[in-house]
């Protein structure tokens, strides 16, 4: 059952790269930076995920990030997702899950949460992001 709203971020593409093809084949890395706010407390992110193009015309991808406080503190992450292009250049919808931890007092809860999402990127690479507790 989803639970609280988490918080939205919304950011930019800030860098792609084509990584070798591997036994799963092609893959791309993608980086982002994000601004927003989580339980109400205001982060800075910058994220990194490889995504795969899958048949059906799917793109999954697996990622990581960090997230900082205005004061310092900062919770890490960990995620899976499904994609669906939508378009033309980077435009894609995201759905997926995240899960926290860290030593941020103010987003301690985050570190006993399980996270899913929602995440759309136009075809500049801008992004919005919803993000929900679920219980």
């Amino acid at each position: 059952m989803l639970g609280d709203k988490v918080g939205e971020l919304k950011g930019k593409v800030v860098n792609i790269r084509v990584l070798p093809p591997d036994a799963e084949g092609p893959s791309v890395e993608v980086t982002m930076q994000e601004s927003g706010s989580l339980f109400g407390v205001d982060v800075q992110t910058v994220v990194t995920y490889v995504s795969r193009p899958r048949p059906g015309g799917v793109i999954t991808g697996e990622g990581h990030g960090v997230l900082f406080t205005p004061d310092g503190e900062s919770l890490q992450w960990r995620g899976l997702g499904v994609g669906i292009p939508k378009g033309k250049g980077q435009a894609a919808s995201w759905r997926g899950g995240l899960v926290y931890h860290g030593t941020s007092r103010k987003l301690d809860r985050l570190n006993k949460a399980s996270v899913v999402y929602e995440y759309e990127i136009d075809e500049a690479g801008n992004s919005h992001g919803k993000l929900t507790e679920w219980k």
